[in-house]
């Protein structure tokens, strides 16, 4: 091979360059940076094609041309990588900073785990934050919901900042992307916010997980409810002049209705509408409505 290693292309590629100063050189110093980075490039355009998907915005050039560039292999002509390369360089390396290249390239990275965090809800991602402590440290760790958690709050504010843009559509995609990331990451809580991805991706088969089985309770809860309005009924005694409540049938404690109670105030005040369990039947809504004014 001509470059055997390529930790020392550059140094190599120098040595050749003294002995030849043709176009060619300079096509072949191209190639060289493109694929000494070819990994990160990659990434860099496939997480704008995703990202550009996720946040419903217009198929574009860069688009078009980040699709080619991942599709370079070893048997794509010279002279195309070339031409890719220089369309990238001017596309991405100048236009923007390496945080915003950084943040691009998770959407390739990360995409399952953004995907996942653009679908919970806020309220979803607080019932983990809470759950945490009942679940084997083995499974998942505090700070590993802690980052989870912060990547959630990151992304709600950058999908804001988004959405203030394309009010205002003067620019291109990828300078609307720009000014939001840069206005979300110059908050200081979220100066950190890169070291959260690689360990929630490793850990989210255990989150999707969790949050499953808390989803389960919560739609148990639910169900719950709905039969308890449905089958019993509540009397207030009042017994030496103090105030109960009597249940029949007798199937709970007054501390598992209250308990309920407290869910279903919850439940009726959501309004996350991305939460695919939220409530959307007029009776659902009534019936918690009559629980928690019981």
């Amino acid at each position: 091979d001509l470059f055997p290693d390529i930790k020392y292309i550059d140094h190599d590629f120098e040595i050749l360059r003294t002995l030849s100063n043709s176009k060619g050189t300079e096509n072949l110093k191209l190639i060289l940076d493109y694929w000494k980075d070819r990994d990160y490039i990659n990434h860099i355009c496939q997480g704008y094609i995703n990202m550009i998907s996720n946040l419903n915005m217009s198929y574009d050039k860069i688009c078009d041309m980040s699709n080619k560039i991942t599709e370079i292999d070893i048997q794509t002509h010279g002279y195309k990588c070339c031409i890719y390369y220089q369309y990238f360089v001017s596309s991405f390396f100048k236009q923007h900073s390496k945080e915003l290249l950084d943040f691009i390239s998770q959407y390739s990275l990360s995409n399952e785990l953004i995907t996942f965090l653009n679908l919970l809800s806020s309220t979803d991602v607080d019932n983990l934050l809470q759950a945490v402590n009942d679940w084997d440290e083995t499974l998942i760790n505090t700070k590993t919901v802690l980052d989870f958690v912060m990547l959630k709050r990151f992304f709600v504010r950058f999908n804001q900042e988004i959405n203030v843009t394309q009010n205002h559509p003067t620019s291109s995609n990828s300078m609307q992307i720009q000014e939001a990331f840069d206005r979300t990451y110059n908050d200081e809580q979220f100066k950190n916010i890169f070291d959260c991805f690689e360990q929630c991706s490793a850990s989210l088969t255990s989150i999707k997980r969790i949050h499953l089985e808390l989803t389960d309770k919560e739609l148990s809860k639910r169900k719950r409810i709905s039969d308890l309005m449905k089958n019993i009924t509540f009397t207030f005694i009042e017994q030496s002049n103090k105030f109960n409540i009597n249940i029949q049938p007798q199937s709970m404690c007054f501390n598992d209705l209250s308990e309920l109670r407290d869910r279903a105030r919850l439940i009726e005040y959501s309004t996350n509408n991305n939460n695919q369990y939220l409530i959307d039947s007029e009776c659902d809504i009534n019936v918690l409505r009559s629980f928690v004014t019981f």
